[in-house]
């Protein structure tokens, strides 16, 4: 799947990074995550820099490993259940 140019809200990336909303605000003003603030409450993060991330920074060689699979898994799960074909 290509992460190029697909971006992902901070529910989404807090559920793929396996941390709360407020811990991702702190890696947001640390600057330790690359962001896009298009409004006060809606901040989007390019799923590229989400899967550089993973690789840089998770102790866990699993997360490592599967860091687009991770994503690719939770895009399934969410479409899936809101009806949508990926196809």
């Amino acid at each position: 799947m290509d992460t190029s140019n697909l971006f992902l809200n901070s529910t989404a990336v807090a559920c793929i990074l396996q941390v709360s909303k407020r811990t991702l605000y702190n890696y947001r003003t640390e600057r330790r995550l690359n962001c896009y603030i298009i409004s006060r409450k809606n901040v989007l993060y390019r799923a590229e820099d989400v899967v550089n991330f993973i690789k840089e920074n998770s102790y866990s060689s699993y997360m490592r490993d599967r860091a687009e699979k991770l994503i690719e898994q939770y895009l399934v799960k969410t479409y899936n259940q809101k009806g949508i074909d990926l196809e």
